[in-house]
């Protein structure tokens, strides 16, 4: 095989197979709060990012649920939906959400209720 190809043999691999392991990776190294107040989402390969969404400003939380329980929570607020998309790319910003959650439906209940308690 020509050796200028490698590069390109690479791409495609990870393309195919690697992003799953990267992304599998990356999700087993996020931890979730919520106080009385808030979320907080710790993200990263070292766990050097942290995301604080105020339960007040949260005025759209969206829910989705695999059939396993599992899901994902979403929070936005018009202004940050302005500036954040979840088709973005690598180092693009996304929306704050807890990502992969095991019973996802008693987490978001809990998030409603202390988001109630708040107001």
């Amino acid at each position: 095989m020509n050796r200028a190809r490698h590069p390109f043999v690479v791409a495609g691999l990870y393309i195919i197979f690697g992003r799953f392991f990267v992304d599998a990776r990356l999700r087993s190294r996020n931890f979730y709060g919520l106080t009385n107040e808030r979320v907080i989402i710790v993200s990263g390969w070292g766990g050097n990012k942290v995301t604080s969404v105020s339960l007040r400003t949260a005025n759209n939380i969206s829910f989705h649920q695999g059939r396993n329980g599992s899901g994902t929570i979403l929070f936005f607020s018009e202004p940050l939906a302005l500036h954040y998309s979840n088709q973005a790319w690598p180092g693009m910003p996304q929306l704050p959400m807890l990502d992969g959650i095991d019973q996802a439906h008693t987490v978001y209940d809990l998030i409603n209720r202390t988001q109630t308690a708040v107001h």
